[in-house]
């Protein structure tokens, strides 16, 4: 079973390296733009332009990667942030969920937003729900139906004067067994 969507992963991965190559992109340009300039004239031009050159280069380049590592860093950040909200909100729903189940509330879970991730999750739960109310529905049946025997057996044993130690220790012995058919539907 595959919690997380797998295109929607890969979609999620191939905008984040799109935006890192733009970065890149972007960076590059613009240290293109900041060195680009034309040789005029003789020789001594020529050089005193390189020298300048030179100089630039590593002012230009050390800014770029400065600019380039701050967007890169905001990009993942950004990204990030976003996929950890597509499933830190269903985990959170879930817990809460958790919680009200704890303090007695058996209701559905109702279904996680669109675009979230862990879409399972509610379904899984529900039907987890769904058979422990059937389990519970079904051992009060069985504790109803034997607690209806046992009080037929008393007044039958009341009208014909037979209550005695024998006895309550047959009733007392059916409640046992009672108590063990409940015990063994939760394990």
């Amino acid at each position: 079973m595959q919690y997380l969507d797998p295109d929607y992963r890969k979609t999620f991965i191939f905008k984040v390296c799109a935006g890192g190559l733009l970065v890149i992109a972007a960076g590059g340009f613009g240290l293109f733009c900041y060195l680009d300039r034309p040789f005029a004239g003789g020789y001594l031009e020529a050089v005193s332009i390189l020298d300048e050159l030179r100089r630039d280069v590593f002012l230009g380049v050390l800014v770029a990667i400065v600019v380039q590592l701050s967007l890169f860093i905001l990009l993942v950040f950004g990204a990030s942030l976003f996929w950890t909200h597509k499933i830190a909100g269903p985990l959170h729903r879930f817990k809460s969920h958790c919680r009200w189940i704890a303090a007695g509330d058996l209701a559905p879970m109702a279904d996680l937003r669109s675009g979230d991730q862990l879409q399972q999750i509610p379904s899984l739960l529900n039907d987890g729900l769904a058979a422990y109310q059937e389990k519970a529905v079904q051992t009060a049946r069985k504790l109803r139906s034997a607690i209806d025997e046992l009080e037929t057996q008393l007044q039958s044993w009341q009208s014909k004067g037979m209550i005695g130690a024998d006895r309550l220790r047959q009733l007392e012995k059916r409640l046992q067994e009672m108590s063990a058919i409940n015990e063994q539907d939760y394990e």
